[in-house]
């Protein structure tokens, strides 16, 4: 396993490495704090126990445990979407991870909305009443970014030492991220993966600063202190790898069909192959209910959940087929492109997000797909404490969680 790794000292500075463990990124800006420097250099240190995939496929949590997990440090994992935001706690517990705390406060149509999104103070205010009414303790905070904001390139790195390569990524960024140089934050990663003839695989991340400074006001408006930049798409893969320990062989799509957009990650075993996010999600279906049946938004959304009948159900049904081929042709074109840059044959896609329950969805993408489409379970191989969670209701909405247990995993790492 691999990581991308960036700790800014100062702006335009950065201090790349090649860590073994756990993939991700922290884009980490300028307001990062100085003494959580040593904590960022081991983001990708496994801190995990590896689970035995025959008892991970019987059990909820892994039979043995080879490695002794690290004590949680009072890391929450917090995903920050247009329509809720989502914390997660998780602590060691005998045989792997156990749910500590959990919550989810809807950002609904009545939200304050600037640009047609949630406000900063709007989505700061659920946050604090999420962390308060749940009984969030942590005070710093793990979150992500994606979108058009974040650009994902894997190339291919000649063997340079640490400084060269830092000049030689540079270079690379320059030709494949549409930004300007100055208005973003960059990492990278070389992969522990085999080398090829143009190179060693290197993963190259670039996040717009503007958005990473946005959110992390955002959480000091709420009270609380920003310490990981994540991005979307390492969170999912996180998450997968903890709860399905998949064999280095395996390839699998993840595909988190969120608010707004769609992250698409293709994994052989636990690498990352190709990363996409596409500008499809369940608000396009929202929208389109309330315009064809003169809805407002909040009753629209209603009759996408099946809760409300204020729609025709023929007509309703043949928007919904509309939705879904259109989710459907994006996914297959993004599969077909990875496929096409030298990317494997993807053997199962693992579907989560908040409107991966749309009806009849998997059953299209995999007659479609031609490929088992299953749900991603973030708490497969994760305790859920009878004493503290009604898990019925815990299973019912863990799709949308995938991101925050990813982010949450982070509370792992070595301080």
């Amino acid at each position: 396993m691999a990581g991308v790794l960036l700790s800014y000292f100062k702006a335009g500075e950065f201090s790349p490495g090649v860590i073994s463990g756990r993939r991700g990124i922290c884009v980490a800006g300028p307001w990062l704090a100085l003494e959580f420097l040593s904590a960022v250099r081991g983001l990708f240190t496994r801190r995990s126990a590896p689970v035995d995939s025959r008892a991970a496929a019987q059990s909820p949590l892994p039979r043995k445990n080879t490695v002794k997990l690290r004590k949680a440090r009072g890391i929450a994992g917090l995903d920050i979407g247009s329509s809720a935001v989502k914390a997660v706690e998780l602590r060691a517990a005998k045989n792997g991870y156990e749910l500590a705390s959990l919550g989810l406060e809807p950002l609904g149509p009545e939200t304050p909305a600037e640009n047609g999104l949630p406000g900063q103070n709007a989505v700061a205010a659920a946050i604090e009443r999420l962390f308060t009414e749940q009984a969030i303790g942590a005070s710093d905070i793990v979150t992500s970014v994606s979108g058009s904001a974040v650009i994902v390139k894997q190339v291919a790195a000649p063997p340079l030492d640490d400084l060269a390569l830092g000049e030689w990524v540079r270079g690379v960024a320059a030709q494949h991220v549409p930004f300007e140089p100055g208005d973003v934050d960059l990492s990278y990663q070389l992969l522990d993966a085999e080398e090829g003839p143009a190179g060693r695989p290197l993963l190259l991340v670039a996040a717009k600063k503007e958005v990473v400074r946005e959110q992390s006001d955002l959480i000091r408006r709420a009270g609380r202190n920003p310490v990981v930049m994540d991005v979307d798409a390492f969170a999912l893969a996180n998450c997968y790898e903890v709860n399905y320990a998949p064999k280095p062989e395996s390839t699998v799509a993840l595909v988190n069909l969120g608010d707004r957009f769609t992250n698409v990650v293709v994994l052989r075993g636990v690498l990352p192959l190709f990363t996409r996010d596409i500008s499809v999600g369940g608000r396009q279906f929202t929208e389109a209910i309330a315009r064809e049946f003169g809805l407002d938004p909040a009753e629209a959304e209603r009759v996408k959940r099946g809760e409300s009948q204020a729609a025709p159900p023929e007509p309703l049904s043949q928007l919904l087929q509309s939705f879904l081929e259109l989710a459907v042709v994006e996914i297959q074109r993004t599969l077909d492109f990875c496929r096409a840059s030298g990317g494997s044959g993807v053997e199962r896609l693992l579907l989560s997000g908040g409107s991966s329950r749309v009806p009849h969805l998997a059953e299209l993408l995999a007659d479609e797909l031609g490929i088992p489409v299953e749900e991603n379970d973030p708490f497969r191989a994760v305790a859920i404490p009878a004493e503290r969670f009604d898990e019925g209701r815990v299973r019912e909405l863990a799709p949308q969680f995938n991101v925050s247990v990813g982010l949450a995993l982070r509370s792992f790492d070595p301080a």
